[in-house]
């Protein structure tokens, strides 16, 4: 009976031997889940920082680029006012030397006539004035 009570006590010992491996098994593959589930959340969250950071970095130079138009719309501004200030209206000559609608034609004969007579009188003092 010895022998029986020694086999079964073996049995014993080999079957909780089993159980408590395989529930040391599973223990094992649950905490091996856990890390993971765990080291996918890390992920995650690592991956939403850098979204935010970039976000930032994207507010931060349409910012900068807003900035810098309205500095240019104001330089623009600011010359088109000194435009207005310099503007000065330019008044075309009443007859031109080439070209247009006075070259040739009796306005220019005319012109070269008052010429001849203010010539005549400046060099010869007037006496031809009256001859022609």
């Amino acid at each position: 009976m010895k022998k029986i009570f020694i086999l079964f006590l073996a049995g014993l010992i080999i079957f909780f031997g089993f159980i408590t491996k395989g529930t040391a098994q599973q223990q094992t593959y649950e905490e091996q889940r856990d890390r993971q589930k765990l080291e996918q959340e890390k992920l995650e969250l690592q991956q939403e920082q850098q979204q935010l950071e970039q976000q930032r970095l994207y507010q931060q130079q349409l910012a900068q680029q807003q900035q810098i138009n309205q500095q240019q719309l104001a330089q623009q501004q600011l010359y088109q006012q000194e435009l207005a200030q310099q503007a000065e209206v330019v008044i075309e000559p009443d007859m031109y030397l080439f070209g247009g609608d006075y070259d040739g034609g009796r306005y220019v004969h005319n012109y070269s006539h008052r010429g001849f007579e203010s010539r005549g009188a400046a060099h010869f003092g007037g006496e031809r004035r009256g001859r022609r």
